[in-house]
Formats: structure tokens, sequence, C-alpha cells
């Protein structure tokens, strides 16, 4: 037999703790970040208005991060053994001096945008599903977590879309961990990371004496709870900052006359770009790739992501090397890439390499088709 404890506690809101009654008495403590978050505003005096699981509105929205960054630094061991001791009489009588070895079973990160004006979400969250849905590929998955997609992975990665009542959602799985993007109440952008596994993310450890530091993987021990959030914060920027070039097509379609012109760098000048021709819609769509969003990318990446296959005798890799680098070039004088600082041999998109690039990409792929057919 199982038996449920459910609670209005005055740190944590609504809250339920669940006890076998068999040994070894196995508990599980639910709490929400989100009513502990009111309660903590309301001590506050922030004012703040809250639907269901989310906030639609916060007078101060800063005070509001600050005391929300705190929750994955409480001192969770204590606050569980409490919980423990109030329903395990156990504790108290023959399990005297004992405590519980306590971990984190799941951990939900949520990253939550609150738009003044619904119709913007209404509006942009089609664009963003549909862009995360046909965009985002296994290796980007990957990337977003974290992790590097190997010929050794064997595991399947899921993309499925749900819709319901208010909440429209999608949701990338890999492993047992997954990201979802909600439209929540028509109002709230959310982007979640959920971890089950934890073992599939690697954190760095100080070393200790003469010991370097070194990389393993993450542990459930609920004492980690800070470096789940910098782990679930770190997906949830990633996934938002590939959703940003996506954000106003509009005004990227009129930017789009600017990379149709010749370009001037230096003492040389370069050709315009062409939208619709397929080698350079190629190269756009090989920069702009989730996986860059990160690390930024070398010319060699590209070189493969175009189908270049490097020889081993030096000057015809020479001579593909630089037929990439003549392309990156043409990049860089538009002003859609740049190179990254100090003697880094890496370049990133820029803001508006990323607006002029997945325009023209999305103008190909979707509405060239469309406009075709009904001219």
């Amino acid at each position: 037999m199982t038996l449920y404890f459910y609670y209005f506690d005055r740190h944590f809101g609504f809250m339920h703790v669940r006890l076998s009654t068999w040994m070894p008495f196995t508990i599980q403590v639910y709490v929400n970040g989100h009513d502990w978050l009111a309660r903590q505003m309301t001590s506050k005096g922030i004012a703040y208005k809250q639907i269901d699981n989310s906030f639609v509105h916060i007078a101060e929205p800063a005070k509001a991060q600050k005391i929300a960054d705190g929750f994955s630094s409480l001192p969770w061991e204590a606050i569980l053994h409490t919980f423990a001791r109030r329903i395990n009489p156990f504790l108290n009588t023959t399990f005297k001096g004992m405590e519980y070895y306590w971990v984190a079973d799941q951990v939900e990160y949520a990253t939550d945008i609150m738009f003044k004006d619904g119709t913007w979400v209404k509006e942009l969250y089609t664009k963003w599903q549909k862009h995360a849905a046909v965009c985002f590929h296994a290796d980007d998955i990957m990337r977003f977590m974290g992790r590097k997609l190997h010929g050794a992975f064997n595991a399947t990665i899921e993309t499925s879309v749900k819709n319901q009542p208010g909440i429209t959602r999608i949701k990338h799985t890999v492993r047992g961990n997954w990201i979802k993007m909600y439209n929540k109440n028509g109002i709230v952008l959310r982007i979640e990371t959920v971890i089950n596994r934890p073992q599939e993310f690697r954190v760095f450890k100080i070393g200790r004496g003469k010991k370097a530091g070194y990389y393993t993987s993450l542990r459930k021990r609920v004492t980690n709870m800070k470096q789940y959030a910098q782990l679930s914060l770190r997906s949830n920027a990633a996934y938002l900052d590939a959703l940003a070039p996506v954000d106003d097509p509009v005004s990227a379609y009129r930017e789009l006359d600017r990379i149709c012109e010749p370009a001037k760098k230096g003492d040389r000048q370069y050709r315009p770009l062409n939208l619709l021709r397929a080698n350079d819609r190629e190269l756009f769509e090989a920069v702009v790739r989730g996986e860059h969003h990160l690390h930024g990318f070398k010319s060699v990446d590209i070189g493969t992501r175009l189908g270049v296959s490097y020889a081993d005798d030096p000057a015809t890799r020479k001579k593909q090397c630089a037929r990439v680098n003549r392309k990156l070039r043409l990049l860089r004088a538009h002003g859609l890439i740049v190179r990254c600082g100090g003697r880094s041999r890496r370049y990133r998109v820029t803001e508006m390499g990323a607006k002029h690039m997945n325009a023209a990409i999305v103008l190909h792929s979707d509405d060239l088709p469309l406009i075709l057919k009904a001219a």
C-alpha cells in the first residue's frame, strides 16, 4: 500500500508526499517552484498575477528572477528530512538516528517569456513551432542538451506535437530527458527542460589536491540541484537562441535586399548573394544550423556540410579549403558572419545574418511555392 499526504505548505504551497509502506519505506516529495515563488513574492510585496502554473504578470520581474534563482540553492536535504520525519514514525523509533539518501528523481526547469499582447504569441508561436518541428534535426536537439551526436550514439530522438485547450506544445525527447515548448494561456511562451536521466549530462568537477579538474556524469543526488538548474538554463537559452531568427519574418524579407547588392570589404568587392540560387541557399543552410549557436563553426564544418570530401593529398586539400574559405569571406563581406575573437579559427552567425539567411530559406521552402501557385 502507498500513502499520499497532501499539504498546503506555507513555503511550497500545494504539494504532496508519497510514502511506500514496505521496506525500505521509499519517500517521494513533489513540490512546485512556481507556487514557492508566488509565496516568496507575496511576502516581499511584489504584485503578480498567476494562472494555473504560470505567471502572466509580475510587477518587478528582475526581483522575481533573483528570488527564483535561489530555489536551487535551498537546503534541500534539511527540508526533505523534515517532511520524512513528519510522515514516517519509524524515524523517531526503530530507525532513530538514520536518514534518507535523497536524490532528484525528476527535475523540470522552465524559462517563461511573458507577452503584453496575446495576439503576438498566437501569430509567432505557429512559426516557432513549425521551425522547431522542421528545422531542428537530431544533432541540433543533442546540442541543446549539451551533447554531441556521434557514430556510437544508439537511441531514438523523437519530436512530437500536442494540442489541448489553452496549451500547444512541441516536445523533443532524448533518452528519457526532453525539452518542451509551450504556448501557455495564450500569453506566455515557456521553454522547459526536464531531466530524468542526469547521467546523460556532463559536468566539470574541481580536482582535490594535485588532481586536475575533470568532466564526469551528473549524479542524481539532491545536493546537485544547482547544477541541474545551470544545465537546464543553458538548454533553454540555446533553444531560444535557435528560435530567435524566426521572430519577425516580415522585417527579415525587407532586409534581404541588402545582401542582393555587391558588397565591399577593404579594397576588394564581392558579388551579391542570390537568394534563389541553389549554391547560396545550401551555404545558408549549412551555416545557420542549430549546432553552431553555442560554439560557432569552423571552415571544415561547413565544407563537410556542403559535401566536400577532403583529400589526403596536401595540395588538393589546400585547394578544397580555399574554395570553402572564399564562400565564408563572401558571407563576412555581407556581414552575415564574423570571426570569433583572438586567434580563433571559428566563426559565428551575426544577428543580421541569422535573420537574412533564415528568411531566405523560409522564402524558398515555404512561401515561394505558394506564391508561384497563386500566380
